[in-house]
């Protein structure tokens, strides 16, 4: 005996059925939904995974959340911006000369780096590539000093002050002619043997701050010169050194002058 189409029984039973279809089916579309973003956010996880940009977010954070708990948020969060600045200086150079690099990361109270994925072909290249950190560096350093100097009120202006001062200070200390230091990379586009004057300045000025940071970076940088000089012949007779007089020329005036606008921009802000 069939049911009739039309009594209460089967019209209740098709307007749950339709509801349920419904249901499953708005489900079914919000799964999908889901299934879509978060493919799309493997892609892009991937993708900053890729270029080492995630990493470069959490150590800036990092740095800027321990710089702000040190020294106070404002400062702390233009310290990370100016070592940035320094940074960006080397990656635009590595980039303008043809080369590969990774995005700068950034260790609490050691600094900043880029990883260099190949190595300069000659001195002068790499004069270039480590000139452009300090002299981004040292632009901002003008410009904090600038800033608290004319733009902001005399009651903030110290926060701007001491970023320059910092800033200035840091590019100084990173131009000591001593390898790895930019300072150091410099030189070698006009001898290697300043390497051996920049050491004793660098052991010098760890006695004089008592710096543990600067004793640690001093035997770094023994470690690393000792490297360095006794591959030294070997890369001289493959040309690595071939620069001309013109071109020691323009690295020991880009090295003396960094370092007098450094001094003379410590000079000013004590002035202020």
């Amino acid at each position: 005996m069939s049911e009739d189409p039309l009594s209460p029984e089967v019209v209740a039973d098709r307007v749950v059925g339709k509801r349920r279809g419904g249901l499953r089916t708005k489900i079914g579309s919000a799964i999908a939904a889901v299934l879509v973003v978060l493919g799309k956010l493997k892609t892009v996880l991937l993708l900053l995974f890729k270029f080492k940009l995630i990493f470069t977010l959490l150590s800036t954070l990092v740095s800027m959340f321990l710089y702000g708990l040190a020294f106070g948020w404002p400062f702390g969060i233009g310290f990370v911006i100016m070592l940035a600045i320094h940074e960006f200086g080397h990656y635009i150079a590595i980039r303008r000369e043809g080369m590969h690099a990774g995005l700068p990361v950034f260790i609490p109270f050691f600094g900043a780096s880029i990883t260099l994925r190949q190595q300069p072909l000659n001195a002068w290249q790499e004069f270039k590539i480590a000139a452009a950190g300090p002299l981004f560096g040292a632009a901002a350093g003008v410009a904090a000093l600038l800033i608290g100097t004319f733009a902001v009120p005399s009651g903030s202006a110290g926060m701007y002050l001491s970023l320059a001062y910092t800033g200035f200070f840091l590019q100084l200390f990173n131009l000591i002619p001593v390898a790895p230091l930019d300072g150091g990379r410099i030189v070698a586009a006009i001898s290697p043997a300043l390497w051996w004057i920049g050491l004793p300045i660098l052991i010098a000025a760890a006695f004089f701050f008592r710096s543990i940071l600067a004793a640690i970076i001093a035997v770094f940088v023994l470690i690393q010169l000792i490297g360095r000089w006794r591959s030294r012949k070997a890369e001289t007779e493959a040309g690595y050194y071939r620069v001309t007089a013109l071109q020691r020329v323009v690295a020991a005036s880009t090295w003396l002058v960094l370092v007098l606008v450094c001094i003379a921009g410590m000079g000013m802000v004590g002035a202020v």
